[in-house]
């Protein structure tokens, strides 16, 4: 047998350097096309890709509005929800360093995180609100709090909806964005205890998109389900994977 023969055909696909060039790209080709879908009812529970780009602008504007500036930390913790996808891709899309949080880790583990994770942001699913309001005090850093299910601002909590809603400003281009930059910092254990921040680029996460793309041809019609915890980067990729669609 020739080593040809046991070699993977690999699909051709056009090279990306970024989330964010992968999301408008998206929202370019596939405009009213459904992106992203729960399974249970939030607030935010189905977009297409247009709508999807447009909820990412807008949210990243007011985030702006807020003070949040380039390169800030804003840690998202919640359970797998189009909100979250939103929160992440944001970051992603204006520039910030996004750090995704395990719900799942005990209560000192996330308090631990958030706070050394330099986040001066936090966005968190109506799960996680009597934890963050209860230790509140121990976030030295943070600075703004914002609420996936919040109906409206309440008290120091910011209603993640409401600014989607009410932030008037739709950018028409995105921030400039280095790709080899920070984007992401994942906090993962391994097998030696207490979790350490791991940093990933943005060109790092499209170019093992991009390789995983390589793998299986996407049709329009299909549909891909996450099951797997998307704070983490398999799954995150995973999830996202639909998105490279756009280079069929």
């Amino acid at each position: 047998m020739s080593p040809n023969q046991n070699k993977l055909q690999l699909f051709e696909v056009p090279q990306i350097e970024s989330i964010q060039d992968m999301l408008l790209r998206s929202a370019k080709v596939y405009a009213n096309k459904i992106a992203l879908e729960d399974l249970t009812k939030y607030p935010i529970s189905s977009v297409t890709y247009s709508e999807l780009l447009e909820y990412i602008m807008k949210f990243g504007s007011s985030l702006q509005k807020l003070g949040i500036k380039p390169r800030d930390h804003i840690a998202v913790v919640g359970e797998n929800r189009v909100q979250w996808a939103i929160a992440f891709l944001t970051a992603m899309m204006f520039d910030f360093v996004v750090v995704p949080v395990d719900k799942n880790l005990t209560h000192s583990d996330i308090l631990n995180i958030i706070h050394e994770s330099d986040s001066i942001a936090l966005v968190f699913s109506g799960s996680m609100a009597d934890l963050i309001k209860a230790k509140k005090n121990v976030f030295g850093k943070i600075k703004f709090y914002i609420g996936m299910d919040l109906e409206k601002k309440e008290d120091d909590f910011y209603s993640m909806i409401e600014m989607i809603k009410n932030e008037p400003t739709v950018q028409t281009e995105p921030p400039k964005i280095n790709v080899d930059e920070v984007a992401e910092i994942i906090y993962t254990s391994g097998s030696l205890g207490r979790a350490k921040g791991v940093m990933l680029s943005q060109k790092n996460i499209a170019a093992n998109l991009m390789d995983m793309r390589k793998m299986v041809t996407i049709y329009p019609e299909d549909r891909f389900i996450g099951v797997l915890p998307i704070h983490h980067t398999y799954p995150i990729e995973k999830n996202f994977f639909p998105f490279s669609k756009c280079f069929d």
